[in-house]
């Protein structure tokens, strides 16, 4: 502790690597040398004493250490990344893949790596294995837009509409949501509107559907149906609310009330409007 304290993370790890030595490893010091090199931000060093960590603990309780250690692995892989070397961000992202073939960041891991090639096949493979693993949205959203920056707009488009049809619950709703906002930039403007009027039929409330279909509303010729549109997604939005907080735990609320819940020994919650309203910047008289 010392050692940390006067020279940092670094200096600190040789007294707790001499601790294990003299009296014996257990998973609260190799956890401690960890945390040590993730201080220092050596991620290579952590990943090896987190899967030193593991290899100590019983398969049925390791669950919660295996999934860091995997996270560790694709940080060290996003640091070779990051120094040129996509060939070894490759490795660890499959060495990560084939110990959980549905861990989405290891992915997006390989799919980055393999963009710093130049064999767009191999990342439209890495793209469809990983939506396949995963269900992502968000490496769907990549793989479109990779799509249409190969100036492929109809596969862009088979590839979401197909989602769509293979997923189901949320997922579906975020691949239809990311079809319309395709049909919308491309300026398909029937089909777009088409898309987020059904997903208006199938949604709560959205504020984002209803701005998309506000604007595609004025965009054919609908300016007063747009205009009330808009004033909804206001109101469902809550931006015409005004918002009270706790002053002492920070609980933001909709509502007054002298206090923010029977577990708080605080007093009255007060109201903020930093989100509403914020003081215009001073104007400085010119200097001369």
């Amino acid at each position: 502790a010392a050692a940390e304290a006067a020279g940092g993370p670094s200096r600190a790890v040789r007294y707790e690597q001499k601790l294990i030595a003299a009296a014996g490893a257990t998973p609260e010091r190799r956890a401690r040398v960890r945390d040590l090199y993730l201080a220092a931000g050596d991620h290579e060093a952590a990943a090896k004493a987190q899967q030193e960590l593991v290899s100590m603990l019983p398969a049925e309780t390791a669950a919660s250490e295996r999934a860091l250690l995997a996270a560790l692995q694709v940080e060290r892989g996003r640091s070779e990344l990051e120094t040129g070397s996509a060939a070894g961000a490759a490795a660890i992202a499959r060495e990560v893949l084939a110990d959980d073939p549905s861990y989405e960041p290891a992915h997006a891991l390989l799919i980055d790596a393999l963009l710093a090639g130049d064999d767009p096949e191999a990342v439209l493979a890495a793209y469809t294995a990983g939506v396949g693993a995963t269900g992502s949205l968000e490496l769907l959203r990549r793989h479109a837009n990779l799509l249409l920056d190969m100036e492929e707009p109809e596969e862009a488009i088979a590839l979401l509409r197909a989602a769509v049809e293979r997923f189901d619950g949320p997922r579906r709703i975020g691949a239809r949501i990311l079809l319309g906002r395709l049909y919308y930039r491309l300026e398909l403007v029937d089909e777009a509107f088409n898309e987020f009027r059904e997903l208006a039929e199938q949604v709560e409330a959205s504020p984002l559907v209803d701005y998309f279909l506000a604007k595609l509303e004025a965009r054919r010729g609908d300016a007063d149906a747009a205009f009330e549109r808009l004033k909804e997604a206001v109101r469902e939005a809550g931006f015409l609310d005004l918002h009270y907080r706790c002053p002492v735990c920070g609980t933001l609320g909709r509502r007054y009330a002298r206090r923010c819940d029977a577990r708080c020994s605080c007093g009255t919650v007060e109201m903020v409007i930093e989100r509403d309203a914020r003081p215009a910047r001073p104007v400085e008289a010119p200097s001369v």
